[in-house]
């Protein structure tokens, strides 16, 4: 390894520590022996997954209890809406989430969730073109390993998004999380707002053009240590298996979408309009089933 580029007080010096210092390379080298990480449909799982969000939310004091102590949001009634959550291998039957994360799916009906704040900035990308995806209700236990299950998470989430012909990431961030999601997973970040859904919350939308992402990560990481280049991290194929086709076209059942969302609040929270999209986006899914969705762009893939 080239010294000069891990020089002390440098960004590559900071990002190395900062790794090191996670024992993120310990973990990534076997992170599937220990580590479940699923999606689901099923309504116990997806109760659990939601209460956990809650939990972790109360725990950091940024919401109020909300009804069923459960977080959910008007996105997660969108059929193309998908949850990725890991589990420790000796939790088999799926009790206990350590980490997880939410992808949601640009529409003109619905937006995204940091339209809410970033309006002005997600329009302006819209009208270039982009095709956008945002990372949402992330939770984690407060441990290293549940944190470090954010990174094949994301991987999970980064090849899911460009299947699906997406091209950007979006996310909504607490400022004191910038300097990693900056320096470590080279996302661009905007100024600071007010997140008024949240309590006493301020926020940073951060940015990823995976187009470039791919140039981008070499560049950075290709003469770091093996354990930590997370350029062969993030282009390397799956560790492990998932049909993205299925789970583009699987949705929660009819029975288990009442019993989860039409018979509570945030169903009649909804317009008419956002509840005819999704009644009618639900139908469609059923009708159509799956089908291919042509050759993906294969930039993380």
């Amino acid at each position: 390894m080239a010294r000069k580029k891990f020089y002390i007080g440098s960004d590559n010096w900071w990002r190395l520590r900062r790794l090191q210092l996670s024992g993120l390379g310990d973990f990534l080298c076997n992170w599937w022996e220990n580590i479940t990480i699923k999606y689901t449909i099923e309504l116990k799982e997806l109760k659990r997954i939601f209460a956990f969000v809650h939990h972790r939310y109360l725990a950091a004091n940024i919401i109020e209890p909300q009804p069923q102590n459960m977080w959910i949001t008007k996105f997660h009634l969108l059929p193309k809406t998908k949850i990725f959550t890991a589990y420790r291998k000796d939790d088999p039957e799926c009790n206990q989430p350590i980490c997880t994360a939410t992808i949601v799916f640009d529409t003109p009906e619905f937006g995204l969730p940091s339209d809410n704040i970033y309006h002005d900035k997600l329009e302006e990308f819209r009208k270039q073109g982009k095709k956008l995806v945002e990372f949402c209700s992330l939770a984690a236990l407060p441990n290293m390993q549940a944190r470090n299950a954010y990174f094949p998470i994301f991987k999970i989430l980064y090849k899911y998004t460009r299947f699906c012909g997406f091209t950007d990431i979006i996310i909504s961030i607490q400022p004191k999380h910038a300097e990693f999601y900056k320096k470590i997973l080279l996302f661009k970040c905007f100024e600071v707002r007010r997140y008024p859904r949240f309590r006493n919350v301020r926020a940073q939308m951060a940015h990823l053009d995976l187009r470039k992402a791919k140039e981008n990560y070499k560049k950075i990481y290709e003469k770091f240590p093996k354990e930590f280049n997370l350029f062969q991290f993030f282009t390397s194929d799956l560790e492990i298996n998932l049909d993205f086709e299925k789970i583009y076209y699987e949705i929660i059942n009819d029975i288990d979408f009442e019993r989860l969302f039409r018979n509570y609040k945030i169903w009649q929270q909804l317009s008419e309009k956002e509840k005819n999209f999704i009644l009618n986006t639900r139908r469609d899914y059923k009708k159509r089933g799956p089908k291919c969705l042509g050759p993906p762009n294969n930039f993380f893939c």
